[in-house]
């Protein structure tokens, strides 16, 4: 009969007993000396200990997969190798998945297992410490800390709501002076994911690439402007157009009860226009061309 498969043991030397029952189809079903299983606990032993404290032995040759898969879970239980008792965490399976063939309580009752199994592993001192030692050698590595700032940044980020380019884009209309209500509604993205970039909570490695800009975001922040660049400009157009018409009117055109902001924008009152003229040349053209020459 050819051998689809094989179902070994791992022999733990310091105990002389089987603690872990897997199944290897490698090598033309021969198996591989090599291979001692994927299971969690498993690996971590064999990365604790080495290969030498373990020795791998062949139970039973199998020709189908059916029979790997019930030959496994015989053995498993035969052996009394599932967690705690031994290093098995499932009680077999073709490739681990106990799910096949299984009714959904049986599934609920097998994760329920998994998960105090888990839980029971994080809890051991020996455990913690070593993932506490890996952590602390993991931050002292520049190179380390390096990749996974440069994983988690921007758009690569998995909680990340837009793109870098939307981001960019953000960063170049709040540098012009933008408001977030009104950015949000121009652009269709909403206020918080604006002000969170604006605050500098998010897309933080745009400040490198975009200092000037971040520079005026900061400096409008200081102003607490009210009013965004395209209305301002709507309204610098309005009295080049109707020069005769006076800011009250202007103001009830645009939905405002007095005139006190059009008096701001046209003389230029608040540190905000002025910010706002100085570094919008579209801006500062129309109020040129509005004032004429000195």
């Amino acid at each position: 009969m050819n051998s689809l498969g094989v179902v070994y043991g791992i022999i733990e030397r310091a105990s002389n007993s089987v603690v872990y029952v897997g199944v290897d189809g490698k090598h033309n079903g021969r198996g591989d000396p090599n291979y001692f299983g994927s299971g969690i606990i498993i690996r971590r032993k064999l990365k604790a200990h080495g290969k030498e404290a373990f020795k791998k032995v062949v139970i039973e040759k199998c020709g189908t997969r059916e029979k790997l898969e019930d030959m496994e879970r015989y053995w498993i239980k035969e052996l009394d190798t599932l967690y705690p008792s031994g290093y098995n965490l499932s009680d077999g399976g073709y490739k681990g998945n106990t799910f096949i063939a299984k009714t959904e309580e049986e599934m609920e009752d097998i994760k329920r297992r998994k998960n105090k199994t888990l839980k029971a592993i994080w809890k051991q001192p020996e455990f913690k410490k070593e993932v506490n030692k890996r952590l602390r050698r993991m931050r002292q590595n520049p190179e380390i800390m390096k990749k996974i700032s440069l994983a988690g940044r921007g758009e690569k980020n998995s909680m990340a709501k837009i793109s870098d380019k939307d981001a960019e884009l953000i960063v170049r209309y709040l540098s012009e002076g933008w408001l977030s209500k009104e950015l949000s509604k121009h652009i269709g993205i909403s206020r918080e994911t604006i002000k969170c970039i604006k605050i500098k909570h998010t897309h933080r490695h745009l400040q490198k690439i975009f200092p000037t800009e971040y520079c005026l975001i900061e400096k409008y922040l200081s102003c607490r402007a009210r009013i965004n660049p395209l209305q301002i400009a709507e309204i610098l157009e309005t009295k080049i157009k109707a020069p005769c018409m006076t800011n009250d009117k202007i103001a009830r055109l645009f939905g405002w009860k007095n005139r006190s902001k059009i008096d701001d924008i046209l003389k230029r009152n608040q540190k905000y226009y002025q910010m706002l003229y100085e570094n919008n040349p579209d801006i500062n053209a129309m109020y040129c061309k509005l004032k004429g020459p000195n």
